[in-house]
């Protein structure tokens, strides 16, 4: 017979439209069906064409699957066979969207195990660093020879002072010559430049007084 399926632009319909698509039960009680005729078996597909139509690929009764041909929706007359079609699409879709929620359900498990493994190894590793900071955290002694009064450099002026090198009170020393400052030990400090020393606090025992005096008035 050789049934071609019509291209997505083509307005021209099958000689199976010119009488009417018609359903299986719609045949069975019609005796006087014209030979002409063709009668849908099966709704199989939909598509819609790039013209905004819709079309049902059909499939034949008393016709192979190469047979099948596409047929424009408003020239068909089974609607009950368009609607078991739908009907069956409906229920596999509903059937794909809950094998993906439970596959996503799955792997969420399977992720959330493996990122709390993940996360008690991370912890562990975590512990280990700690402990092996915890003894590493003392640092070596400063000395003299380690700052700049060993390598000859003249103190300009404290900056500050800290404790954050293991608990050790440290001065920031600005020395001359030099653009970058030094932390260095106060009991260092204290013994090679009295004078700053006394200099550092005097400045700030001095703004705490005028701020006190201030604030009396």
């Amino acid at each position: 017979m050789g049934r071609n399926p019509i291209d997505d632009d083509d307005d021209k319909v099958e000689k199976s439209s010119e009488k009417g698509a018609t359903n299986i039960s719609d045949s069975d009680t019609n005796s006087d069906v014209e030979e002409d005729e063709y009668i849908v078996e099966k709704v199989l597909e939909m598509r819609t064409t790039k013209k905004g139509k819709v079309q049902y690929l059909l499939k034949w009764k008393g016709f192979s699957h190469n047979e099948n041909t596409w047929e424009p929706a408003e020239h068909l007359e089974c609607p009950e066979l368009v609607a078991a079609f739908m009907a069956d699409q409906k229920e596999k879709q509903q059937q794909q969207q809950a094998s993906t929620s439970k596959t996503n359900e799955t792997s969420n498990g399977k992720r959330s195990h493996s990122s709390s493994s993940s996360h008690n190894k991370h912890d562990n590793t975590d512990d280990d660093k700690n402990n092996n900071n915890n003894s590493k955290k003392k640092r070596p002694r400063i000395e003299f020879d380690d700052t700049g009064y060993g390598r000859g450099l003249t103190p300009d002026t404290l900056m500050g002072a800290t404790d954050i090198y293991d608990g050790e009170l440290m001065f920031l020393v600005k020395w001359q010559g030099v653009h970058k400052p030094e932390l260095v030990p106060s009991r260092i400090v204290n013994k090679q430049s009295p004078q700053l020393v006394i200099k550092f606090y005097e400045d700030r025992l001095t703004w705490n007084s005028t701020n006190g005096n201030n604030s009396s008035k």
